[in-house]
This record gives structure tokens, sequence and C-alpha cells, in this order.
């Protein structure tokens, strides 16, 4: 019995007084069929052996499956019942987490608002990055800065200080060159920027030099990602136009 009292069942005992003998009966089969040599002339009492031997398995398969069936029946009913109550909780829990959810979701859109209300404060102090980087907020904001465990003095600290470095950063950039600061805007990270910058100015000055050596006309691309890269190196070959990469 379950100890709350409301679940009873039984165990029922499955006795098998026959089993010695039958046991002792199948060794004695057994060793029969081991001894048995066969050739044509015993062939038929080899199958009827075996047969007589199937008889004995068949009929205690057969007890062994009925008497399964009837232990399990009781228990089938049981599991059903469980089942029943489980998928009744399981809809109403289902049902409470999709409104704890979408509780969440809501003080999470509000507390997003709450902090993009005091970036627009901050970031009024610089103007640099509100002109030339206007999707500054989505690069800065991150998921969890909406979590509860989140104050939003951390989250205005890391604010400040991205603030702070980014607008220090727009300074160094521009003081290396235009292009340089340009790059920057674009992808805000200052060692990527430089590196990139000095490849485009040693292809400009290629560029100029070629030309002072001779009236060629000649093109600037510059082409992003790996893929098209490739992609692009194989049409200029393919079609015998020559260029140079950096």
């Amino acid at each position: 019995m379950d100890n709350s009292g409301q679940i009873l069942f039984d165990i029922a005992p499955v006795e098998f007084p026959g089993y010695e003998e039958f046991k002792a009966k199948a060794a004695d089969v057994a060793a029969q069929i081991n001894s048995m040599d066969v050739d044509p002339e015993n062939i038929k009492e080899a199958k009827t052996t075996l047969a007589e031997a199937r008889k004995i398995t068949d009929r205690l398969s057969r007890a062994r499956i009925d008497i399964k069936k009837v232990i399990l029946e009781s228990y089938s009913v049981f599991e059903s019942q469980v089942k029943e109550i489980s998928s009744i909780i399981g809809d109403a829990e289902d049902a409470l987490r999709v409104k704890v959810r979408e509780l969440e979701e809501a003080e999470r859109d509000l507390k997003k608002q709450a902090i993009l209300e005091i970036w627009e404060k901050r970031a009024s102090g610089y103007p640099d990055i509100v002109e030339f980087i206007p999707e500054a907020f989505d690069r800065w904001f991150k998921p969890q800065f909406t979590n509860k465990t989140m104050t939003m003095k951390k989250v205005e600290e890391n604010m400040t200080e991205w603030l702070r470095k980014t607008a220090q950063e727009m300074i160094s950039a521009k003081a290396v060159s235009h292009e340089c600061f340009i790059q920057y805007v674009t992808c805000g990270d200052l060692t990527k920027a430089i590196e990139g910058s000095k490849i485009v100015e040693e292809i400009e000055e290629k560029i100029i030099t070629r030309e002072q050596e001779e009236p060629v006309e000649t093109a600037l691309f510059l082409v992003m990602g790996s893929k098209d890269i490739t992609l692009t190196e194989m049409i200029l070959k393919q079609n015998e136009i020559e260029f140079e990469r950096k």
C-alpha cells in the first residue's frame, strides 16, 4: 500500500509447484537430444523427439504469457489513471509557464526601454558617436542587461565605460587617418580598422605608382568576406583580368 493510503495493491505470487519436475524432464530431453545421432534410419524419431521437446517449452511459454497478462491488467488501468492525472496537471503547468514567460518578456521589454532612456541621456554627451555610429545602442546592448540579476547601476556603469572607450578610440582612429576612422565607425574594432586602413593605403599607393609609370587605368575594389574574395578571384582569373590581392 502507498504511504499516502490512496493507492492499494497486492503482490500476486506466482507459484510453480511443478518446477522441479519440469526441470528434470527438460534435462532428460536435452540429454537425449544431445546424445542422438541423426541418420536416414532414425530421422523420423529425431523429429518426434524435437516435437515433444517443443511441446514442453510451448506449454510453459503460453502459461507465462497468460499469467503476465493477468498480472498487468490491473497495472495497466492504474498506469492509465496516473497518466490522466499527470496530463491534467501538465496542461495547467504549461499554461502557467506561458504566462510566466510572457510576464518575464514584458519585464525585459520595460527594462530595455528604461535602459534606452538612460542611453539617450548619456549618449547626448558624445555627439560624434551619435552622428557617426547611429546603431551604437544595438552594438553595445546585450540581452543579459535585462536579467533581474543585472542591476541598473551595473548596466549604466557598463554603458558609461563603453561610451568613453568608443569616443577615445574614435579620436585615435581619426588621428591615424580618415580611412581608419571610417573603418572604425563601421566595425567598432580599432585594431582591425588600423590594419584595414593600412591595406587600403598601400593599395592606393601602388595604384598611384603604377599610374605614374604607365598610363594604365586602374580601379580599387574592397571585397569583404572570405567567400566573396574567393569568388571574385575566380571570376577575375577566368576572364584573365590582372589584379592584386593585399
